[in-house]
């Protein structure tokens, strides 16, 4: 599915490019290039790559308790037509599946 997390950060480039590594090898996972107008563009989507799998993992907790609530009887209506639907369409994009 995907690399496990988690994932490093590795600014050891000479042309200002930003890898980032899993962490038991430190093997290149993606590359992010240094864009020449805002450094903080390349930072900020760096981090937002790092916090990918801790975000999925999030997101599948999230999933199963909203789940847990809704089949125990106590419908979870404000969810279900708004933030558990973004939550099943992310999970789904990175499974590879069409949302729900």
């Amino acid at each position: 599915m995907f690399t496990p997390g988690p994932w490093n950060i590795n600014t050891e480039s000479s042309n200002g490019d930003v890898w980032i590594t899993d962490s038991d090898d430190n093997v290149a996972i993606a590359k992010v290039t240094q864009y020449k107008c805002c450094k903080n563009l390349q930072e900020g989507n760096s981090r937002l790559m790092v916090s990918a799998p801790d975000m999925y993992d999030a997101l599948k907790l999230a999933d199963g308790f909203l789940d847990e609530i809704n089949s125990s009887g106590h419908k979870v209506a404000s969810f279900k037509g708004s933030t558990w639907q973004i939550i099943k369409a992310a999970i789904a994009k990175v499974e590879g599946r069409q949302p729900e």
